[in-house]
């Protein structure tokens, strides 16, 4: 495995400028909030009274989760990983347990009409991703070990069950040869309890490329602190499904959100796929964040090299970005639209 780094999206000169001035600076780090004032920040969000669970609420909770394990190391002051600790703790009392006895989530799905509750794949894996961030930091770091090392090892424990083992069970996870990704399953409770399925007649599609790599960022990193191959081969699958939908041309790639997988993503009877298929027409950050899950998966030595890089490289510097370093913007990945165009979005 190759040594694993931070590294920030390759779509964003300005972020990098702006980590550049923080890796310059001096070695005394100001930050306007304690490790306390965080936390409390952050578990008193206002967006948690409009979505206090489901998918939405882990949106909202995933805001600023990274801070405690980075500032952590700008500063080496373990007052930041305690009050990460008592927010990890925070979102995890927020788990409800399904009626098939894994835990998860679990509110209103948006695309029910808020009839139904469920909890989300997507939404496990954004939230459990930044908890194991710790789990391997506190592993790893001898120092960390024997103060945070039980913490750290019964997050791993609900990651590989509440994540790994139960979208398993659910039979969310499909495969063909080297491919594999998450369909829907549509597992639905009334809303207002957890006690039993309500029978859904709508197929599962799989999911679209970025929520399908923030799962393999889950599995990446439980094959790092477990050694498990089987967590390795699942990310691998992962990854090899995004990289067979990349289209090569002109030296860069580019990519689409969603293409289909299985049958269940076809209609055959309407001759339609179940979704729509292209570059994602909001924002180039959506393209922002699925590099920075492969440029991750690169330095774990899975699935993309260096000419992959190169060529992702190469979309942004000679597609998207508007060659001007002062006023920097940037288009889709396809050559059209600029950031916020919602044109062409079915």
């Amino acid at each position: 495995m190759k040594k694993i780094i931070n590294i920030l999206p390759l779509f964003s000169l300005i972020i990098i400028f702006c980590f550049s001035i923080i890796f310059c600076a001096k070695n005394e780090i100001d930050f306007d909030t304690t490790p306390e004032d965080l936390y409390k920040k952050m578990v008193n969000n206002p967006a948690f009274e409009e979505n206090p669970a489901g998918e939405s609420f882990c949106w909202h909770a995933r805001v600023g989760i990274d801070q405690y394990v980075e500032n952590y190391l700008l500063t080496k002051n373990t007052d930041w990983l305690d009050a990460g600790i008592k927010y990890y703790d925070f979102l995890i009392g927020k788990m409800d347990t399904d009626p098939d006895g894994y835990k998860g989530w679990i509110g209103s799905f948006s695309r029910s009409g808020k009839e139904y509750w469920a909890d989300a794949l997507v939404g496990d894996a954004i939230l459990l991703t930044s908890i194991l961030d710790f789990s391997v930091l506190a592993l790893e770091n001898q120092a960390l070990k024997g103060k945070y090392g039980q913490k750290a090892n019964a997050y791993v424990e609900i990651a590989k069950k509440d994540f790994g083992e139960k979208w398993d069970k659910r039979g969310s996870w499909c495969e063909d040869g080297s491919y594999g990704s998450y369909v829907g399953v549509f597992r639905f409770t009334k809303t207002g309890t957890v006690k039993e399925w309500v029978k859904s007649s709508r197929a599962g599609t799989s999911n679209p490329f970025n929520k399908l790599m923030d799962a393999g960022q889950v599995f990446l990193r439980l094959y790092r602190i477990t050694g498990d191959k089987f967590y390795r081969n699942r990310a691998e699958k992962i990854f090899y499904t995004v990289k067979s939908r990349f289209q090569y041309f002109d030296n860069h790639y580019c990519w689409n959100y969603w293409e289909p997988l299985t049958p269940g993503d076809v209609n055959l009877e309407k001759k339609t796929t179940r979704h729509w298929v292209g570059v994602h027409p909001f924002r180039s950050g959506y393209q922002a964040g699925e590099v920075g899950k492969i440029v991750e998966a690169y330095h774990y030595g899975i699935v993309f090299d260096e000419l992959d890089m190169r060529r992702i490289l190469n979309t942004n510097l000679n597609v998207m970005w508007n060659k001007d370093k002062v006023n920097p913007r940037f288009i889709n990945s396809n050559g059209l639209g600029a950031d916020n165009d919602t044109t062409g979005l079915g």
